[in-house]
């Protein structure tokens, strides 16, 4: 029994030498870790110092504020996009301002053969080209000999006449033509664009002594300001077409009133 005690004495020291020497290796091992974690924190404070506030601030927001500035950042550059492709877009007029006295397939030949771009409007059916190239497509429509001037003059008498027909027909086609051929040479002046004129002759009796004298009213729809000189020449042209006329229809231009319709709106 005395003898198996040292041998048991020598276990437990041997188990408490082994068991001090583990216990430096653990510590050098948690310095070691503690020491690592703080290498990453101070390179993670590194890298969030380097980063731009805006991110920062980004990355502190919650995850659903993130996510509605991402919809928002993206529906602002779509929609700087559209801005961009839409000032950039081609700006399209209508080649006549009134298309019922034209020929659409006419008009769309015309156009195919001098290589001008069209579009035809969806909702009104206007046949639209480019701003650059109105002007060349109108010279085109007019080189082609189509015209939206549907005025007649002395041609409507060289139409057949039916039978019976009164002496007020008559007289009306032939007012009718007067004041064709009297809009046709108010229009030829440069800055008008249109013209219509009414003509009140008065009948000829032998039983009235006074005598009414002709009158006539122009519309004229005008490019620019009317601004004419009182020639003999532009008198004559106008007085040449009527010479059964008043004297006084000579001075056309000087005792006709011309009433500028915008000027008036502009004062009202």
């Amino acid at each position: 029994m005395t003898e198996n005690v040292p041998a048991a004495t020598s276990t437990q020291v041997s188990t408490t030498d082994s068991q001090s020497n583990s216990m430096p290796s653990t510590e050098s091992q948690s310095r070691n870790e503690a020491t690592e974690r703080a290498d990453l924190l101070s390179k993670d404070d590194t890298n969030v110092s380097r980063m731009h506030p805006l991110v920062v601030g980004f990355n502190k927001l919650t995850m659903m504020r993130q996510f509605g500035l991402l919809i928002g950042l993206a529906a602002s550059i779509a929609l700087g996009l559209g801005v961009v492709l839409w000032s950039q877009k081609e700006t399209y007029r209508p080649l006549m301002n009134s298309t019922n006295s034209y020929d659409a397939r006419e008009l769309i030949e015309v156009l195919q053969a001098n290589n001008i771009d069209f579009d035809i409007d969806p909702s009104s059916g206007v046949l639209l080209v480019r701003q650059n190239d109105l002007h060349q497509a109108r010279l085109a429509v007019a080189g082609a000999g189509l015209s939206d001037d549907q005025t007649v003059g002395y041609e409507l008498l060289d139409q057949d006449q039916p039978l019976g027909q009164s002496q007020f027909m008559e007289n009306a086609r032939y007012l009718r033509s007067l004041e064709g051929e009297l809009a046709r040479t108010i229009s030829s002046i440069n800055q008008v664009k249109t013209a219509r004129v009414h003509l009140a002759i008065p009948e000829r009796s032998v039983f009235v002594r006074d005598r009414r004298e002709t009158t006539a009213s122009v519309f004229a729809e005008l490019y620019a300001v009317l601004n004419l000189p009182m020639t003999p020449s532009r008198q004559f042209v106008i007085w040449s077409r009527l010479p059964f006329l008043n004297c006084a229809l000579k001075m056309f231009l000087s005792w006709i009133s011309v009433v500028d319709c915008s000027a008036m709106m502009k004062k009202s």
